[in-house]
């Protein structure tokens, strides 16, 4: 193989190795992280579902009269000494470490009753053979009763009696503890290293007896068995780009050779295509290809290979700035939420958008996003001018008020940072107009604040609609410092809050109408009890009808969250 074609198979195998070697890495990283999400779903469920069981159960022994409140509550152990038999097998073993595996019980005699209910429900999560325990602790670390497994009596061996009899036993220490007084949450995950040595996952949620923190039901997954799973994922995926690796190196080089085959015939007819006869074929083997081929075309007309030199530059310029463009596009397109519904979890609301720019980019933008379990962020916006440079002053906007939005603060606050960073620097002398809101989906109250951006229109769930009274605030950027409003309103279930840029009430028909709020309006009151995205489907329709075929002369963008309740 000549020189050439091994550089070139050389240069195109280290791009291929190292291409599929990240995307091997990134494969590996995904589905890691999958895994380990699925996991710890099915623990977090495992432990809620336990909890609540359980405090279901000690709720009805109450209410039937077994035991009063005050003996439910009655945490007070007291020590039962092992038999004489079993201590004569610990001979050698420390005292302190003897009394890991001491045994208690309730003087309240709540034991018993325990044993019976607890162990059909712990067992029921041992089938699961990711589980390595699932038991009940009060808010002193006590184990009634544990899985069968290690709920044996005590045999004398001490190792085995550690491993095996853990029923009636004291988890006080620090993992233990945390999980038995948690209660600031609907779980709580930790990484629990056994007495055994083994490495587990531990996931515990609260259990709560007439409103009463009673203490935890806790589950298990062992870290080695879930680093196992890992691995082998991980064997499988390196086996399989390794082979898919090895496929394509030999296509490459064979490729490569065959491409290569016609610069071996250049050197008898490099003459002929130096007087004119472009259409000549070669049929020539040479040692250095890239010499023959220096010597040849010198020959050839100043004037030709000046023109073709031009117009292949003038091509790949335009191919390398549209391909920029459309990369730049998709990279400012992913930068807003596009997987819809976006909280399928979440049935309190459901948030839609869409973004049309006018251009192959925009300055439109929209977000939204948790800043807590129960507080929901919203915002649209609309930067001055089209295009790149819009795009541009878009991404940084955008950036900054997410940063400033997940610092905690209201809207206010976020606008009068995000404008006081951005003027500085504000050359062009570019702005944004800006609504953004937080949503308490428990109430439905929604804190916000104004830029200078369209009024949203409240949906109500009975049909009518009406302008969301907002102070008009400065645009983003325009001076120094600006004090914004901070408003609030309530939505009711049923209601949408439909918000948008002004490509919506801007557009124009052919007799230079514009489409303005009122249509807007009338547009949204034929649409009660609509969902969100069919509403925003029917709008654009509506904007796209009035202009009647008209190009776009604005980016349109429409955001709609409606809150359930």
């Amino acid at each position: 193989m000549k020189k050439l074609s091994i550089r070139l198979s050389i240069v195109l195998t280290v791009a291929l190795t190292t291409l599929l070697g990240i995307f091997t890495i990134w494969i590996i990283n995904v589905r890691t992280a999958e895994l380990h999400r699925v996991m710890l779903e099915k623990g977090v469920t495992a432990a809620v579902s336990g909890a609540q069981t359980v405090g279901s159960t000690l709720d009805e022994v109450v209410d039937n009269g077994l035991f009063t409140v005050q003996q439910v509550f009655d945490h007070t152990l007291k020590p039962i000494l092992m038999p004489e038999k079993v201590l004569n097998g610990y001979k050698g073993i420390d005292p302190k470490t003897i009394a890991t595996v001491q045994m208690y019980h309730y003087v309240s005699g709540l034991d018993s009753h325990l044993e019976n209910i607890l162990l059909p429900l712990q067992e029921s999560y041992m089938i699961d053979p990711q589980f390595a325990y699932a038991v009940l602790v009060d808010v002193n670390g006590y184990v009634p009763v544990h899985n069968k497994r290690y709920n044996n009596m005590p045999t004398g061996d001490f190792n085995k009696d550690r491993a095996m009899s853990r029923s009636k036993r004291v988890y006080n220490d620090e993992i233990g503890l945390k999980a038995s007084t948690f209660v600031s949450g609907s779980y709580l995950q930790q990484i629990y290293v056994r007495d055994t040595g083994e490495k587990m996952w531990d996931i515990t949620a609260p259990v709560y007896v007439k409103g009463r923190h009673w203490g935890a039901f806790r589950v298990g997954f062992s870290m080695a068995e879930t680093e196992k799973a890992t691995a082998d994922l991980r064997n499988k995926l390196m086996v399989v780009m390794s082979v898919l690796l090895l496929v394509c190196i030999l296509i490459v080089w064979a490729m490569t050779e065959y491409m290569m085959k016609p610069l071996d015939r250049l050197h008898d007819g490099v003459q002929r295509v130096a007087t004119g006869d472009l259409s000549f074929r070669q049929n020539v083997k040479a040692n250095d290809e890239i010499g023959d081929l220096a010597r040849a075309f010198d020959k050839m007309s100043e004037d030709l290979a000046k023109y073709l030199k031009d117009l292949a530059e003038t091509i790949r310029a335009k191919e390398r700035i549209q391909s920029e463009v459309m990369v730049a596009k998709e990279i400012q397109t992913s930068m807003m939420p596009r997987i819809f519904p976006a909280f399928p979890e979440r049935k309190e609301f459901d948030i839609r958008a869409i973004i049309e720019p006018a251009k192959e980019m925009g300055g439109d933008m929209y977000d939204f996003f948790f800043v807590n379990k129960d507080k929901l962020y919203f915002m649209i916006a609309d930067v001055s001018g089209k295009g790149i440079p819009a795009a541009l002053y878009m991404v940084i906007t955008k950036t900054l008020l997410k940063n400033q939005a997940l610092q905690g603060l209201s809207p206010d606050k976020i606008l009068a940072n995000v404008s006081g960073i951005l003027y500085p620097d504000n050359e062009k002398c570019m702005f944004a107009t800006a609504f953004c809101g937080i949503l308490d989906i428990r109430t439905g109250e929604i804190e916000f604040s104004n830029a200078g951006h369209n009024p949203p229109v409240i949906v109500r769930g009975n049909g009518t609609c009406e302008m969301l009274r907002v102070q008009p605030g400065f645009p983003l950027s325009i001076l120094p410092e600006v004090t914004y409003y901070l408003d609030k309103t309530r939505l009711k279930a049923g209601d949408t809050l439909f918000m948008y840029t002004d490509g919506i009430t801007e557009e124009r028909n052919k007799q230079g109408e514009l489409f303005g709020n009122g249509r807007l309006i009338e547009t949204l009151s034929r649409m009660e009890g609509e969902q969100v995205f069919p509403m925003i489907k029917k709008v654009r329709a509506a904007v796209s009808e009035f202009s009647s075929g008209n190009p776009q002369s604005d980016d349109i963008t429409i955001l709609a969250l409606k809150y359930s309740g």
